[in-house]
């Protein structure tokens, strides 16, 4: 029986300025529900995760807690006040984990709530990849050609795609690789991160290991991929 505690921490402090709505993506409603409940529901129901908490802005924390309620979601614990930017948001929701209470050897899957078709498998995966390698991040290989432009108008080279993968959420850590990175670095290192990934990568002094990722684990950020969301949501309905 294992001692530690599972965590998983979704980040839903996003305004979604490109969905030009007027409330942030994670709360728009797709096939009758706010996306952020599939997202909630995805790790309700996966027996390795224990706990779920939500780096959102406080003016939707009590809209969190209804659609936590509405939804049976309990395994959800409460809500952490985001930042300005999506690293800052990361910074308050890791270290207010450990405020909290969580120790070192609790383990932190870290995902966008906007990703709301993710899987048992993708999340299974993740946890195996982790508890084995000690990190996990979420990948997809390239099935694209890429090419590369200085200019953005004459391509320059390639890139050989066997060489490329996308990185998704989760991305998966314990608590004491994450917090001497993240406390040791100046708010302008974790600014000019992109992700988690990008700051570990950098700064985290330790191999990542990549975790299976599938397409259907897609970020939702513009008003197409709200269609394709739904299309795919009403398309599970009707196979059970």
């Amino acid at each position: 029986m294992r001692r530690n505690r599972h965590i998983a921490l979704l980040l839903a402090g996003g305004k979604g300025c490109r969905m030009h709505q007027q409330k942030p993506k994670q709360f728009i409603e797709i096939a009758g529900k706010p996306l952020i409940a599939y997202t909630l529901k995805a790790f309700e129901i996966h027996p390795g995760i224990d706990d779920i908490f939500v780096v959102c802005d406080h003016a939707w924390e009590e809209t969190v807690q209804i659609i936590s309620k509405q939804e049976g979601i309990q395994k959800f614990r409460d809500c952490i006040p985001s930042g300005d930017t999506s690293m800052q948001s990361l910074y308050n929701g890791i270290i207010g984990l450990e405020e909290r209470g969580y120790k070192d050897n609790d383990l932190i899957l870290t995902h966008d709530s906007v990703r709301p078709l993710i899987s048992e498998t993708v999340i299974s995966h993740n946890l195996e990849i982790c508890t084995t390698f000690g990190n996990a991040i979420t990948g997809i290989q390239s099935n694209e050609a890429y090419m590369i432009s200085k200019d953005q108008l004459h391509s320059e080279g390639l890139i050989e795609r066997e060489k490329l993968f996308r990185a998704q959420t989760p991305q998966t850590f314990y608590m004491k690789d994450l917090l001497p990175v993240l406390k040791q670095r100046s708010q302008q290192d974790l600014q000019s991160a992109q992700s988690l990934y990008t700051l570990m990568t950098k700064w985290g002094n330790t191999p990542l290991h990549i975790s299976r990722g599938d397409n259907y684990n897609f970020k939702v950020t513009v008003p197409a991929d709200i269609d394709m969301a739904e299309a795919i949501l009403c398309w599970r309905r009707e196979q059970k």
